[in-house]
């Protein structure tokens, strides 16, 4: 902060601090002003006394002298003392006058001042001192009447003027140093208190310790610390509660995977999702396990399916996936992985007949795989999983099958290079357009922002499929490079719609480069205006594989400017508590929540407490895919800051913007 400011903050401004600045040095100006005037008077004043006594000592002292002179009638005598008198300043007026009074000798000097401006002459008036003597020889003879020179008292007061104004000035400014000092130690207690204040906003409730001396001041940093505790209490226990919720509802006890409530809601957000890529559905089913608890007892039954569960669990984050525990002997994992299946399913097999118990001779579990893509029947998929795992069971050495996929996206004949390059085109304009859907506010008119979508054009501008795209380049690493080109257009569309407000979706692979940050950092300062209308979205399930990565990536984009949304909250098994760490500006509540929030009381609890949490972080809280009035009525009463679906239109072109 330049000096410039400080000093009208602290001097101008309507500061609690600067009220008390102006207030000491008011005070110590005064006082100084007081002392001043004080001290000129009481030397104006001991001035007009000398100058009196002066005259009146040398009219006695010149009367004895010349008294014989006068007598004899020898004026020139008396004349010639006199002139050097007057002609030394040292009076300024001399009379002689005869016993009846005539005036006999006269003599006027000059009154002329020298080093003292003429205001403060005129400021400070001097009459010169008169002093009087009778002359007698036998008789009186006459009278001398002698005025005192004032030139020499102007310098002596002027110099004392001087002098009082530095002591004065010197007394207002020791005052003011002094008070300002004491009021550093007195408001110290007061910044504490903001610095409380404004980390209890944040969400840090530390205490002040150190309570101050004066009495009024210790009340109100007691209470601080008291509400301090009291809201952390309260924050605590809606996170616990939350937490509670989503633990009942979609994690299972035993191995604190997700249940199948948790795996149908994530299920169906990917089906539902058209920018998902496609993946492989994994269903384990554990053989004999009801057998193995009969023989070997509950304990050991328990512990085998831990482990059965934490080799799915490492499996599944190892590509980027997710596993659930969705029955007593079944595990289901969603895996972004298609390619590789046969090699992978057979080294989950052996290291699951790894773990055989001596009464199991037949293995521990049976694999079966099958694809899913966006856009398929949630029915349709689980029957093929269930099929495969059928198939898997049959008598065989193989104890896993992977159903062959009705649609195999890597049947193009061309080699990696051209692939690439094909897709390379596609992803820049004018094969890639954006598309855009409203988030509204609560009141379901205003836009609070847009998310872009990307849509994908052939050579004659046929739309394209696009979730078998994503598949598509998320195989050949040209996500990130999707997302850059996406960047560039959403700084367009910006500087074309001033004042709309943009969300743009990141991929995972994208927030753990470190290319793409520098990438950012370097388009950003084009965009200076732009950069607070951005907001990126990262998925829940990204953050929750990567916690650090986003951590970091989030903290470095808001250096930036931009601000962070989490999509698709609630379909992880991450505790609420992560959001204090992360702190994201919006939260957006995945759709399987918002689709039977009126038929399922755990919904609908999930939403209400999701809210209260994120209002207590500063954290708006978005839906998304609101498809019916009752469903936006009931989010809207719940205190939903923002709604997103069908309801309110389809995604449109980002042209149409602002019409």
């Amino acid at each position: 902060m330049s000096a410039t400011p400080l000093i009208k903050r602290l001097f101008l401004g309507p500061t609690f601090r600067g009220q008390v600045i102006r207030l000491l040095i008011a005070t110590s100006l005064l006082g100084s002003v007081a002392y001043f005037a004080v001290q000129l008077n009481q030397t104006q004043q001991y001035l007009k006394a000398q100058l009196s006594t002066h005259a009146q000592d040398t009219a006695y002292y010149f009367g004895m002298w010349c008294r014989d002179y006068v007598a004899a009638g020898d004026l020139a005598m008396v004349e010639t003392q006199v002139s050097s008198l007057v002609d030394s300043n040292y009076i300024v007026e001399f009379t002689l006058t005869d016993k009846a009074g005539k005036e006999v000798l006269k003599r006027v000097g000059s009154n002329q001042i020298e080093g003292v401006p003429s205001w403060f002459v005129n400021w400070y008036v001097l009459e010169p001192g008169v002093g009087t003597s009778e002359l007698y020889a036998w008789e009186k003879l006459g009278a001398i009447e002698i005025k005192s020179n004032t030139g020499l008292a102007y310098e002596y007061l002027w110099k004392s003027a001087k002098k009082s104004l530095l002591v004065a000035l010197l007394i207002a400014a020791v005052a003011s140093l002094i008070g300002y000092a004491l009021l550093f130690f007195i408001v110290r207690p007061l910044r504490a208190i903001e610095a409380q204040a404004n980390a209890i906003a944040a969400r840090d409730f530390s205490k002040i310790s150190q309570l101050p001396g004066t009495e009024e001041l210790r009340s109100v940093v007691l209470a601080m610390n008291r509400m301090a505790k009291a809201i952390e209490k309260n924050f605590k226990a809606v996170s616990e509660r939350a937490d509670k919720l989503q633990a009942e509802a979609y994690i299972d006890g035993l191995t604190q995977l997700g249940n199948r409530r948790a795996f149908l809601a994530h299920l169906k957000q990917l089906l539902n999702d058209p920018e998902q890529p496609s993946g492989a559905l994994w269903f384990v089913h554990l053989t004999g396990l009801e057998s193995l608890q009969q023989r070997a007892g509950a304990p050991i039954a328990k512990d085998q399916v831990k482990r059965v569960c934490e080799l799915c669990r490492e499996l599944a984050e190892h590509f980027e996936g997710m596993a659930f525990r969705t029955s007593e002997s079944e595990i289901a994992m969603v895996v972004p992985r298609l390619h590789q299946l046969d090699q992978d399913a057979n080294s989950l097999s052996t290291s699951l007949d790894a773990l055989a118990h001596p009464e199991q001779t037949q293995g521990v579990a049976i694999l079966g795989i099958c694809e899913y893509r966006p856009g398929m029947e949630l029915k349709q998929l689980l029957a093929n999983a269930d099929h495969a795992l059928t198939l898997a069971g049959q008598p065989g050495e193989q104890r896993f099958h992977i159903l062959a996929p009705e649609e195999n996206l890597a049947t193009d004949q061309l080699d990696i290079s051209q692939r690439r390059a094909k897709m390379s085109r596609l992803i820049t304009p004018p094969q890639l357009k954006l598309s855009c859907q409203p988030i509204l506010a609560k009141d379901g008119q205003q836009v609070q922002m847009f998310e872009l979508l990307s849509r994908f054009f052939d050579d004659q501008g046929a739309a394209m499929n696009t979730p078998d795209l994503f598949a598509e380049l998320s195989r050949l690493g040209l996500i990130e490079q999707l997302d850059r080109a996406v960047i560039k257009e959403a700084l367009e569309v910006a500087r074309v719609h001033q004042g709309a407000r943009l969300a743009i979706n990141l991929s995972m692979q994208t927030m753990l480069s470190t290319e793409f940050l520098a990438w950012l950092a370097n388009q950003l300062p084009k965009a200076r205006g732009l950069r607070k209308r951005i907001t990126f979205e990262l998925s829940e399930h990204s953050i929750q594989l990567h916690m650090k990565a986003a951590q970091s990536f989030i903290q470095t984009v808001r250096t930036l400017g931009v601000k962070v949304t989490i999509e698709k909250f609630g379909v992880s098994t991450l505790p609420f508590s992560y959001l204090k760490q992360i702190r994201p500006d919006h939260i957006k509540v995945a759709g399987n929540y918002v689709h039977d929030i009126n038929k399922d009381i755990e919904n609908k609890d999930f939403i209400t407490t999701l809210i209260q949490l994120g209002h207590g972080l500063d954290i708006a809280v978005f839906a998304e895919q609101v498809e019916d009035e009752e469903a936006a009525n009931t989010l809207k009463e719940l205190g939903i800051d923002g709604l997103q679906g069908y309801l309110f239109g389809q995604p449109y072109s980002v042209d149409e913007i602002g019409k």
